[in-house]
């Protein structure tokens, strides 16, 4: 009841301010009308309802009512407003929610990759160890063997030490219906309690379960075990066949765990979301070879800084001991969390300082609109500071109904940032890690609820000001319209130079982004993309245990597929051109001093090649001869380099005919036969490095990609293809099979993502500046008709009308194009990292950039202009 009465109350003072206002405006504007002076009029008014000592104490006490009666009479004043103003209200929560809801989104994203600790128990701590090859440029090089052995037994900043086999990606899962590729890897058996991470159902590894003999057990993936087997509990201690062994299975992680993390350091990209894991079988002692990537957990009391000089100091003394594989060799210890985001956190803040701008310009965009209102209410402020309302309780009634405002405009862009992120996670070309993680959650919220605060504060601050400042003499004075627009005319104009300045700057970064992507996309790859279909096979080492059955097998299939009908020619390869770098191999040159270490050895990436491989991807042959049928088994060994290899290690010297060997010294002597062009193999943005071609024949690989070339469109060969392959071996998987011209999209999709998804956000600053500039310069034309219609009268031309209203809106736009040029400047380095082929202070794209702001800046001042000028002088010397 006590409620009730409040309300009631509040209800009735009211109104019986309303009707005291009312009835003391409407008298002083008779008593005005009558002659008498403002102040004589509207103190004569105050007396004809009595004692206006009296009158004043009352609407004292009105406006002097608890905090929470005035906030909720505030609140219901400021809905009432908008209610009866519905294109204001759409308008502004409309600019709000997309401010509020872009920023939220990106938050949530920032959120899960950058704030959101690691899923993994006690993150902090979890660091990755790695080798380094400074003398090459290479800052992190996968750890070899034994040295990964003498880590763990020397180090005392770690607690633990845990290794994944990087040269072994995936699987054939067989005996269980269609053959299948199933992404995987070997880790050490005390992976997951290094983890800290349980299986959902099952057990992880034994200790012993990386012994030779003893690794036959294989742990699931939540999605495998649902896909394939229908998620059976039954699935435990049954029996699967890998790459035609027998394992068993132990386990099941929990449906959110992904190991490893997905990890980029340069030209290394490590592979990511496995869905199984067998035990890792420490079996091979040499350390030229480099397989491992080396998760370690930090003791407690232990820093980053201090377990690198250790590493570094382990590195030093094996240097020492080992100057044949291990001199100039170094070490590296990385934050894992770092790792991770590495290649994430310059996009991110980039996107979030982008979205940050665009807040900023609606806050600017509604604070105008608040002020048009607050102008055309002066009026009423001014009835409310004559009848005694302080400066304060006009302030907090304007801050209430910004806050209103605010508040809707946060909720429908909470419902915006959920919209766009369903498509963000529904689009192609995401490359974002744990971008499964991005939601909503209670850090989200916050957020949200605090950027709508902030933006009430924000663009409710000037008009609350204006509110503040309303001046009773000139307002209630009859004929009293300002020409210029008055102190609320004074701050437009720096609000519109700032929306310009923020607009601009995302502008530069779009153009910027689409310069690089024009000059990667005119990038020769070094091959021919189109009517070419790949195929990717990875054979049993069980099946086809001797390099002549893998011989065998490749040219079963090629010649069945060279028969199928439209097909010009087919080859195969271990490792398709821009799929990403998977290691080099050492190159000892005959007449030259063998190599003191690996960081002196000359290393070329190593394609294993069938015949016809450099004619169905149109390679150009500069010299010499390509790899061919005679290049048998039992002929002379031969090899083809490219032109980076022949210029990087022959320089001035013609490599044909020159020998070496690859590898080992061990290995036979290659005659260097022929030299190919550049092929961009990690990437169009990537240079070609040193590259050396071995025949399939001579060197048999178990993992191959075959590449057919077709009259037409090659999409249609793709179960022919496979149909082959299955009727030499039915148990081989056939998987990824790609048109080349897919993969090239594929490898410039992220690129691609991240321009729409920039320039989406650059065209909406732009267009918020423009409906910034348009709002300011309409409403500067309506205040100044008076003084339009004067000019017209005593002789001015429409063009002179015309161009003093565009000169106003070029005037703000070149004074915020100057400062957001600066701030581009300034924030250049950020960009940096995310081009190709331009600098981030690229003279063009800030010209055209520049440009384009002007031109829908002065665009914006248009339509105001010409209504200007058609503005009748006889109407507007009565304007009001």
């Amino acid at each position: 009841m006590a409620w009730t009465r409040f309300f009631r109350r509040s209800k009735w003072d009211q109104e019986r301010l309303r009707e005291l206002e009312s009835y003391v405006e409407d008298e002083t504007q008779d008593n005005i009308a009558r002659g008498m002076p403002w102040d004589e009029a509207h103190y004569a008014a105050q007396r004809k309802l009595g004692n206006p000592t009296l009158i004043r104490e009352e609407i004292y006490h009105m406006n002097s009512i608890g905090w929470l009666e005035t906030i909720w009479q505030d609140i219901r004043f400021g809905a009432r407003l908008l209610r009866r103003n519905p294109g204001f209200s759409a308008i502004a929560i409309l600019t709000l929610a997309i401010g509020i809801g872009s920023n939220t989104a990106i938050f949530s994203i920032v959120n899960a990759v950058l704030l959101r600790p690691l899923p993994y128990a006690h993150p902090e701590n979890l660091v990755m160890i790695w080798q380094a090859l400074p003398q090459r440029g290479f800052a992190t090089v996968p750890v070899s063997e034994p040295d990964f052995a003498e880590f763990k037994n020397q180090s005392r900043s770690f607690s633990d030490l845990a290794a994944v086999f990087l040269d072994k990606e995936d699987y054939n899962l067989t005996g269980s219906g269609t053959p299948e590729r199933v992404a995987g890897m070997n880790v050490s058996a005390n992976l997951f309690s290094f983890l800290g991470v349980k299986p959902a159902l099952g057990r992880s590894f034994l200790p012993d379960e990386d012994q030779p003999g003893h690794e036959h057990v294989v742990v699931l993936s939540h999605r495998l075990w649902q896909r394939k087997f229908g998620g059976d509990p039954g699935v435990l201690s049954k029996a699967v066949t890998i790459d035609g062994q027998s394992y068993t299975v132990v386990g099941v992680m929990p449906a959110q765990f992904q190991f490893p993390p997905p990890t980029t350091l340069g030209r290394f990209t490590f592979p990511s979301d496995r869905e199984m894991w067998l035990p890792l079988v420490l079996d091979r002692p040499t350390r030229a070879n480099h397989p491992l990537e080396v998760f370690a957990r930090l003791k407690p009391s232990v820093g980053l800084s201090e377990a690198r000089a250790e590493i570094d100091t382990i590195a030093a003394s094996l240097a020492k001991e080992f100057p044949g594989t291990n001199d100039g060799v170094g070490g590296s210890v990385l934050a894992l969390s770092n790792v991770v985001v590495q290649n994430s956190r310059a996009l991110l803040m980039m996107l979030f300082g982008i979205v940050s701008f665009i807040l900023l310009i609606a806050c600017a965009n509604v604070a105008n609109l608040l002020l048009a209102r607050a102008t055309a209410r002066s009026r009423e402020l001014s009835v409310r500071a004559a009848l005694g309302a302080s400066r304060g309780r006009l302030a907090r009634q304007a801050i209430s109904e910004s806050a209103v405002v605010a508040l809707l405009g946060g909720a429908a862009g909470v419902l915006l940032a959920r919209w766009g992120l369903g498509l963000l996670r529904a689009a192609q070309g995401v490359d974002l890690p744990r971008l499964a993680e991005v939601k909503m959650d209670a850090r989200v919220a916050a957020f949200a609820v605090g950027v709508t605060l902030l933006s009430g504060w924000l663009f409710g601050l000037a008009p609350a000001w204006l509110a503040s400042r309303a001046d009773v003499n000139e307002c209630l004075k009859q004929g009293s319209r300002s020409l210029a627009g008055g102190w609320s005319g004074r701050v437009r104009g720096p609000l519109i130079v700032a929306e310009v300045a923020l607009a601009l700057m995302p502008m530069i970064a779009a153009g910027l982004l689409i310069r690089s992507f024009t000059k990667l996309l005119a990038v020769d790859p070094g091959f021919d993309a189109q009517n070419l279909l790949t195929a990717n096979l990875r054979l049993s080492h069980l099946r086809y245990p001797k390099d002549d059955r893998i011989t065998a097998f490749t040219e079963q299939v090629l010649d069945r597929i060279r028969a199928l009908p439209g097909v010009g020619s087919a080859s195969t390869v271990n490792s398709l051109p821009i799929t990403g770098f998977q290691g080099a191999s050492a190159l000892f040159i005959e007449g030259r001093p063998d190599p003191r270490s690996i960081a002196d050895t000359p290393l070329a990436d190593e394609r294993v090649v069938s015949s016809d491989y450099f004619r169905t991807m149109r390679i150009p042959i500069l010299s010499g001869r390509a790899i061919s049928d005679q290049d048998g088994r039992e002929s002379a060994k031969v090899a083809v380099i490219n032109g980076s290899a022949a210029r990087r290690y022959f320089s001035g010297v013609d490599p044909l005919g020159k020998r070496l060997k690859v590898d080992s010294k061990n290995d036979s002597w290659r005659v260097i036969v022929g030299v190919a062009g550049d092929v961009h193999q990690s990437g169009l943005a990537q240079d070609p490095d040193a590259e050396i071609y071995l025949p399939q024949s001579q060197e048999a690989w178990s993992v191959m990609t075959i590449v057919v070339r077709g009259a037409s469109d090659v999409q249609s060969l793709a179960s022919a293809v496979r149909d082959q392959v299955w009727a030499i071996d039915k148990e081989q998987p056939v998987f990824n099979i790609k048109s080349m011209d897919q993969i090239l999209a594929e490898s410039l999709a992220s690129r691609k993502f991240t321009l729409w998804l920039l320039g989406g956000f650059a065209g909406i600053a732009l267009l918020l500046a423009a409906i910034g500039i348009y709002g300011v310069i309409s409403y500067s034309v309506t205040q100044r008709t008076r003084e339009i219609g004067i000019r017209v009268a005593i002789g001015a031309r429409p063009a002179d009308v015309f161009w003093l209203v565009v000169g106003q809106g070029m005037l703000l736009s070149l004074v915020g194009i100057a400062i957001g040029l600066a701030g581009a400047l300034a924030l250049s380095r950020v960009m940096s990292s995310l081009l190709f082929g331009i600098g981030a202070t690229d003279v063009s794209t800030l010209v055209v950039s520049t440009m384009m702001v002007f031109v829908v800046g002065v665009l914006a001042s248009y339509i105001p202009a010409r209504r200007a000028v058609r503005v009748d002088p006889m109407v507007a010397l009565r304007y009001e």
